[in-house]
């Protein structure tokens, strides 16, 4: 069970340094996500899997800071000798984000998120336990205009849950669809996860 919670706070905290998928260099907008993860674990046969759809908010408070909020909600899964193990998770952040110009089209971010994470666990359809802890998410990293539409971005970022630290990279490619609504796609990597996000960001200039 232990091992079982321990990939449970993965899912909850990895990939949620920023509200990531997001573009314009603009800081004020809100911003839908779906995540699909899958964790490489040594000793199971099967990846630990699950899905998540997240409402993120971002609020420019001075010229060059912002603060960030969101909302989680996910469900995932891991099957051991036959036996599944399922999760529903829900998280909570809260955080700020400096940015500062290093050209017309590019901006340099750095930043940190609060996390509260809680899940539930049943044990081949049994409830088992319930989880909540508390880490954060630090972050650096890049955003810039490659083209008029297309924003490139990239962060490393530091995850701490209690005793447990993970180093990854998100990579994002957003698109815009109008001067204010970008589509997005983004990719964060760690030693063992992978996540893929698909977004929709809303700016408000």
């Amino acid at each position: 069970m232990k091992l079982y919670i321990q990939l449970i706070l993965l899912f909850i905290f990895t990939g949620l340094a920023l509200p990531a998928v997001a573009g314009g260099l603009g800081y004020k907008f809100i911003s839908v996500e779906y995540r699909n993860f899958s964790s490489s674990i040594d000793g199971f046969s099967e990846d630990f899997e699950g899905e998540d759809i997240s409402l993120d908010l971002s609020l420019a408070v001075r010229p060059h800071v912002a603060v960030i909020a969101g909302y989680s909600r996910a469900s995932a899964n891991l099957t051991s000798s036959g036996t599944m193990v399922d999760a529903d998770i829900t998280a909570l952040t809260f955080g700020i984000l400096g940015h500062a110009s290093m050209s017309d089209t590019t901006d340099f971010i750095l930043g940190a998120r609060f996390i509260n994470g809680e899940a539930d666990v049943d044990v081949a359809g049994t409830y088992s336990t319930s989880v909540d802890r508390d880490g954060a998410v630090a972050f650096i990293g890049i955003r810039t205009m490659a083209l008029d539409r297309l924003e490139l971005d990239g962060y490393i970022q530091k995850m701490s849950i209690e005793d447990t630290t993970n180093i990854g990279i998100n990579f994002i490619a957003a698109y815009y669809i109008t001067k204010s609504v970008s589509l997005g796609l983004g990719y964060t990597l760690d030693a063992d996860n992978d996540i893929l996000t698909f977004g929709i960001t809303k700016y408000f200039y």
